[in-house]
């Protein structure tokens, strides 16, 4: 293929035809070492760049052709830059946000695939306690939203008869998590009291049934 006639090239090849025949070894050495540099900063540039468009596609780690690959392949090339470490904290952020999306579908596998990846891209302690911290913020969010709803949901469909009135005044049976009903309100106002457990557990799972269903 022979030597590309790059820029830098180019400048150095002109320096050298118009300079005296005699050039010093220090002379050689300083274009040779502006050179690499040049080099150095054009490959950076450009796999930064790559990574950067990887991650606003969301192409993370599928292919050889992603944030990831790109990424090893700068790691590699030019470990000590400022550009590098910046580049790889904004992949370790797309991950733990990946790991955080998971985690609000309740699908843990992908969650721990996510961590995963942020940690051998260099995640540290402290980055995986702040996306715990935040994930812990986001799901009592999530379940106070939930609870809210909830007692309104349910008066609604009572109120259009989707709902059976055997309900107690009671505590739900254990198998109907925290997060599906608010003890108070909805016992108060909609289950009604028929003294006879087998009925109170008929009850709430009707309520759990309809609930499920799309309104």
């Amino acid at each position: 293929m022979g030597i590309r006639p790059t820029a830098p090239r180019v400048r150095i090849a002109a320096l050298l035809l118009s300079a005296p025949q005699h050039l010093s070894a220090e002379q050689i050495a300083k274009w040779r070492t502006e050179i690499a540099r040049r080099q150095e900063d054009a490959k950076v540039t450009r796999l930064s760049g790559l990574i950067e468009d990887r991650i606003r596609d969301g192409r993370l780690t599928e292919t050889d052709d992603s944030a990831k690959s790109y990424m090893q392949e700068l790691q590699s090339a030019v470990p000590a830059s400022t550009t590098t470490d910046r580049v790889a904290r904004e992949l370790t952020g797309a991950y733990l946000r990946k790991a955080r999306e998971a985690a609000l579908a309740k699908n843990s596998a992908e969650e721990e695939r996510w961590l995963g990846e942020a940690r051998a891209n260099g995640a540290k302690p402290a980055d995986i306690l702040a996306f715990q911290k935040d994930l812990t913020g986001a799901r009592q969010k999530a379940a106070q939203a939930e609870g809210e709803r909830l007692p309104a949901d349910v008066a609604r469909r009572h109120g259009d008869g989707a709902l059976p009135g055997e309900f107690l005044r009671v505590r739900p049976p254990a198998a109907i998590p925290p997060s599906r009903w608010s003890t108070s309100r909805i016992a108060a106002d909609l289950i009604l009291r028929v003294g006879d457990e087998a009925v109170c557990r008929i009850g709430f799972a009707r309520l759990t049934a309809v609930l499920a269903e799309p309104a």
